[in-house]
């Protein structure tokens, strides 16, 4: 594998993971606390339970993202994202 799709692909995971988890956190910052006290959450235990929903519902969407937009780069550019310089030459027509 080329090492810059090696690097693209690490860094387009980091940043899905890394996004959906701070989307997570932004949208969830006002509802997800008082949806915890509603359900009778101890008030003190609040916090962890917000943080462990902030870990699990961004990582896991970000996750999702990071495939949806690998898909997208995999069918755009086909095999040229698997392939060294070297089998190109060697699969390019003269």
């Amino acid at each position: 594998m080329n090492i810059f799709w090696f690097l693209a692909q690490n860094a387009l995971r980091f940043g899905a993971i890394i996004g959906c988890a701070a989307l997570v956190h932004h949208i969830g910052h006002n509802t997800f606390p008082d949806v915890l006290m509603m359900l009778g959450a101890p008030s003190d235990q609040i916090t962890y339970w917000y943080s462990a929903f902030v870990a699990v519902a961004g990582f896991s969407l970000g996750i999702i993202a990071y495939y949806i937009v690998w898909f997208m780069l995999s069918i755009t550019f086909g095999d040229k994202m698997y392939s060294t310089p070297q089998l190109q030459e060697e699969f390019e027509p003269r």
